[in-house]
């Protein structure tokens, strides 16, 4: 498992906005070392120094988000590759294609509904999804 540091980045401006970028540029050259100790001691010291109640609380889950990276952060370091391309490449092929056929158009619940079909099958869980759908029916039917 590895943390795209662009979600970083992007988590990073939500909380402070587009003037805390040189803060993102040092939180995402600490993740690039996989340094999560860092990185941790950087983003609470600046949710230590927060006044505002808000961005404070948004601070801390950061933290948290920060925290259950932890290992996705540590395999930046070991990593090669410098995006995410291979992700994208997925969705692309699993997702995308699958919507844009000619002639289809998706309302939200239609897209989200076939969404969830792909991904049960994409991860070989459509046969266990079903078997406790018809054990959820029967035991709603007896």
């Amino acid at each position: 498992m590895v943390l795209d540091p662009w979600h970083l980045a992007r988590y990073v401006q939500a909380v402070w906005g587009a003037a805390a970028q040189g803060l993102v540029g040092r939180c995402l050259q600490d993740a690039w070392r996989g340094d999560v100790r860092r990185l941790l001691q950087r983003v609470k010291g600046r949710v230590g120094a927060e006044r505002d109640r808000d961005r404070r609380a948004a601070g801390e889950k950061l933290v948290a988000y920060i925290q259950a990276n932890a290992e996705g952060i540590t395999n930046l370091a070991r990593l090669e590759a410098t995006g995410s391309g291979a992700a994208e490449k997925t969705v692309d092929v699993l997702i995308v294609h699958r919507y844009k056929k000619r002639g289809v158009s998706w309302g939200r619940s239609g897209a989200g509904a076939l969404l969830h079909q792909r991904q049960l099958k994409a991860n070989h869980q459509w046969d266990a999804y079903w078997a406790r759908r018809r054990e959820a029916f029967v035991r709603r039917s007896a």
